[in-house]
């Protein structure tokens, strides 16, 4: 979301302004901005925090602000679209904010490359499949596994190589066979699924509620952050 003054609705706001005020204003206007900006930041991440079931810091973390000044006038909220691993913020979460399919994971896309994964192939952790505590199939497991099946077009350690043995991907026979074609694990008690293949993209429903709550946070917000802001600027004037 972007906060803009439109020049004209900046016109209309200095009508009824002092001679001082208006000289005030560009500075007062950007420093409301960029306090209604950090209001929304901080509203987003509750928001986040209520909605999602133990949501990872990246994502809490992924609301950031570009701040205004009195040139520009314009501040910006916005998701993070960029993570040094995984998918960044900004492409799984807008299916919680709009709704609809999952787009493919990183290591998805990896395997469709390497031959493995059909292109409409996706990947869900099975009932058995160990996630960590933000309800995720660790990045390691995924390392591992696409050493294992030759996707992986990173550098990897060799210990990594060494895991990911254990794992292959295909339908194996018997138990396999009714639980269908993915990623299987070899353990000592035999072989445990776990991701399985799916054909059509996983969908979510609407969750998070970015623009309602930044529409909310605006219209309680920004008059007040703006008296505020307007209050300062003239006693500073008064100062000089």
């Amino acid at each position: 979301m972007e906060i803009k003054i439109d020049p004209k609705v900046m016109d209309k706001a200095t009508e009824d302004l002092t001679d001082l005020e208006k000289t005030q204003l560009p500075i007062a206007m950007a420093r409301t901005i960029n306090d209604t900006a950090a209001d929304l930041q901080a509203a987003e991440r509750r928001e986040m925090e209520q909605v999602f079931d133990s949501p990872t810091p990246m994502t809490l973390n992924s609301i950031k602000v570009w701040k205004a000044n009195k040139r520009t006038l314009t501040g910006r909220i916005f998701v993070r679209d960029e993570a040094a691993k995984g998918n960044p913020p900004v492409k799984y979460l807008r299916a919680q904010v709009e709704g609809g399919e999952r787009r493919p994971k990183r290591f998805e896309m990896a395997m469709r490359i390497a031959g493995h994964l059909r292109s409409d192939g996706f990947l869900v952790p099975s009932k058995a499949s160990p996630l960590n505590r933000y309800g995720n199939f660790t990045g390691g497991r995924i390392t591992q596994f696409l050493d294992a099946i030759g996707a992986n077009f990173k550098d990897s350690s060799q210990h990594s190589k060494t895991q990911g043995r254990r794992y292959f991907f295909g339908q194996p026979k018997g138990f396999g066979a009714k639980v269908g074609p993915g990623v299987w694990l070899r353990t000592k008690n035999g072989l445990k699924p776990m991701l399985l293949l799916r054909t059509k993209a996983p969908t979510y429903s609407k969750r998070f509620k970015f623009h309602e709550v930044a529409d909310q946070v605006v219209s309680t917000r920004f008059l007040e952050n703006f008296k505020k802001r307007m209050a300062e600027a003239v006693a500073t004037a008064h100062l000089r």
